[in-house]
């Protein structure tokens, strides 16, 4: 009887060693899982920041190229721009010229008066 509490009791302490061994794995394993969990949530916060960055940075490449090819197209349209308003001058005076010869003409036929103009 005496050796039957001895093997229990060794029992018992090894079975209480044992937990308390495995209790240290468990909160290291679970301080562990803490720490991958704050890192994947400091992951997250890197990734959507670079989202945020890359998203900015094509906005600001799209806004430079149309910059680009609005300016590209501006000195063409600044030549057409001129030659039409040059050639609406031109237009413009040669009508001016027409209508002051026809006012001088209307001009002397009015001082030459209407006797000599048959209806």
């Amino acid at each position: 009887m005496f050796w039957e509490r001895k093997i229990q009791l060794a029992k018992e302490m090894k079975s209480a060693v044992d937990s308390e061994t495995g209790q240290g794995e468990i909160k290291a394993m679970k301080s562990e899982i803490h720490r991958m969990q704050v890192r994947y949530e400091q992951l997250l916060r890197q990734q959507e920041k670079l989202i945020r960055d890359m998203e900015s940075s094509v906005l600001r490449r799209d806004t430079i190229v149309t910059r680009g090819e609005f300016q590209q197209k501006l000195p063409q349209n600044k030549a057409v721009m001129q030659s039409t308003v040059q050639k609406k001058i031109t237009d413009l005076q040669r009508k001016i010229r027409e209508t002051t010869q026809v006012c001088f003409e209307n001009s002397l036929f009015i001082d030459i008066g209407f006797d000599d103009f048959v209806f």
